[in-house]
């Protein structure tokens, strides 16, 4: 009669730790699924390209009197990529003007943290000869602006907003990097 106690015994043992094993083995795995790091989703956003187009419209302080009235930052783009020394009539350089104007909105729309929604953000405004052509190279830019740090990074959504010029394009391109 002790020999069979002691067999039950020792299959509820190894029945035991055949359980525990499993949850181990369960845990292990769970682990290292989520602890992986993750690629961020990549996505095109009309409300981003929106954004831009809109923002293209913002009228600015600067005043040119050669090309009356104020500017908006459409008009300085294309007066920051033509003439970079071009002057506001207060002496501001136009290029300045856009740098600044775009950071004034971009700080105060998106607040970047590393504990925040948005991580981080970049604006650039860049020339590009053909548009559907992918394999067409982006040229120096115009401006580039950014915000934040890429790390936690889940989802980036990006806009575009071309602007047409004589040899091909001002592209004014966003891209918006949510964490969790």
């Amino acid at each position: 009669m002790r020999k069979e106690e002691n067999k039950k015994s020792q299959q509820e043992i190894v029945g035991f730790i055949i359980i525990v094993l499993m949850v181990v083995i369960a845990g292990v795995i769970f682990l290292s699924i989520s602890l992986r790091p993750q690629k961020a989703v990549f996505t095109d956003s009309a409300d981003l390209s929106n954004f831009l187009i809109a923002g293209a419209r913002f009228t600015t302080d600067c005043y040119i009197s050669s090309v009356p009235g104020y500017q908006n930052l459409e008009d300085l783009t294309r007066s920051c990529a033509s003439n970079p020394l071009r002057k506001c009539d207060d002496g501001r350089n136009v290029c300045e003007v856009l740098n600044s104007s775009y950071n004034g909105i971009l700080n105060k729309i998106w607040l970047t943290s590393e504990v925040g929604a948005i991580k981080y953000y970049s604006l650039n405004i860049f020339y590009q000869l053909n548009l559907t052509d992918p394999s067409t190279k982006k040229l120096p830019g115009v401006l580039t602006i950014t915000s934040g740090k890429t790390a936690g990074c889940l989802t980036r959504i990006a806009g575009q907003n071309p602007l047409s010029i004589d040899s091909g394009f001002l592209v004014t391109q966003i891209e918006i990097c949510k964490g969790a």
